[in-house]
């Protein structure tokens, strides 16, 4: 049969397209993946274009034969054959009057789209930059650029790392050892891996203490640094061969106040800390834990990473009372949210910046929640630590 002849025959049914027929249409008019309000489509007299089943066979019922034929403004320009299970297995298009279906489509569209409004509109001035994927953007300088997260200090958003300068000063140094003692390896040549340690530390910004602790699994810590009132640890990761420990690069991690800094230089001098550096005494006074205590857990910390400082100080004071005493899982991380809920300032002791005060409320929030529902018996209690 022609598309004349199928257009000729009386419908089985018949329906303006947004009701029982709208994907048919959006099909045929190519409109997938257009968003749309269907309750809207009544709203914005969208009775100019039909749809009509002109013929149908059922297979075995759930698969069938349907022919469809689309009207515009009570005129025919396409046919739609669909096959399978509810129509979905095959579905072929056919356009009989081009310019009929040009208009269908730019009237199914405007129709379609009138009510979409965007998501969120946002005002000109407001800050987009804060984190995105893992990145962020920062200023060095007047230079703007887009840079990876532990680059950028998480309180003051100044940046601690300069990929830039790394990049530069391993092209300067590193590309011509390669070649004079090969690269192939990576870093197991102890030349290129001492020349190396100097490159990461290249891109180190602010106060600068050099370091060079191995923290295993090929992780080092090359320096230490204060900036905008907080010590950063910059941790290269020196696996992989060839160059590719040079896209690995290093990961700049916040660790505590500037006092913190005093520390890690008695640390890179071969020193013990003093339990009467800043730090010790700082952190003592915020957390009212014993100064003995907090050099000695800082002193770990700074040889070995692991577990914050600020859970390292809350594991070795009395249980928080706040901390409801079902939570007998991991409950210095909910200790965490309630001392910075109580005490925003204390943030500048946590790793990375973690918890900001809404995570912190959260924190408290789901410790509370956590409590509730094993009191009702809705949860069981979580299996007490050794």
């Amino acid at each position: 049969m022609t598309p004349d002849e199928f257009y000729a025959l009386p419908p089985i049914s018949s329906d303006y397209w947004y009701n029982q027929y709208t994907g048919i249409a959006i099909e045929v008019l190519q409109l997938e993946g257009l968003d749309y309000d269907r309750n809207a489509l009544e709203r914005h007299d969208a009775d100019q274009l039909a749809v009509h089943q002109k013929l149908h066979h059922d297979v075995d019922g759930d698969r069938g034969v349907s022919v469809y034929t689309l009207y515009f403004r009570n005129q025919p320009f396409a046919l739609m054959f669909t096959g399978g299970r509810s129509g979905r297995d095959s579905r072929t298009p056919v356009v009989t009057n081009a310019t009929l279906w040009s208009e269908a489509r730019k009237y199914a569209m405007a129709v379609m789209t009138a009510d979409v409004k965007p998501a969120e509109i946002s005002p000109s001035d407001k800050e987009l930059t804060e984190h995105y994927y893992g990145s962020r953007i920062a200023r060095f300088g007047e230079d703007v650029r887009l840079v990876a997260d532990h680059d950028v200090d998480p309180l003051s958003k100044k940046p601690v790392y300069d990929r830039k300068k790394f990049d530069e000063t391993f092209d300067a140094v590193i590309r011509p050892l390669g070649k004079a003692y090969g690269y192939e390896e990576g870093l197991a040549n102890p030349k290129m891996l001492a020349e190396a340690i100097k490159v990461f530390r290249s891109g180190v910004l602010g106060e600068k203490i050099e370091l060079d602790i191995d923290l295993g699994d090929g992780n080092r810590i090359v320096a230490a640094s204060a900036v905008e009132g907080q010590t950063f640890a910059h941790v290269a990761d020196t696996r992989g061969k060839y160059y590719s420990w040079a896209r690995q690069g290093v990961t700049s991690r916040m660790i505590g106040p500037a006092s913190m800094l005093e520390c890690c230089r008695d640390i890179a001098a071969g020193k013990r800390i003093d339990v009467d550096s800043a730090y010790v005494r700082e952190a003592s006074e915020a957390f009212g834990a014993d100064p003995a205590t907090v050099r000695d857990e800082v002193e770990d910390f700074l040889r070995n990473g692991g577990t914050s400082m600020i859970e390292r100080i809350i594991l070795r004071m009395p249980r928080d009372e706040r901390v409801p005493a079902t939570l007998t899982l991991d409950p210095e991380a909910f200790t965490v949210g309630f001392l910075l809920v109580d005490n925003p300032d204390l943030r500048r002791f946590c790793a990375d910046g973690y918890p900001d005060p809404e995570q912190a409320q959260k924190l408290v929030d789901k410790a509370l929640e956590i409590d509730s529902k094993i009191k009702s018996g809705e949860i069981k209690a979580p299996t007490p630590q050794p």
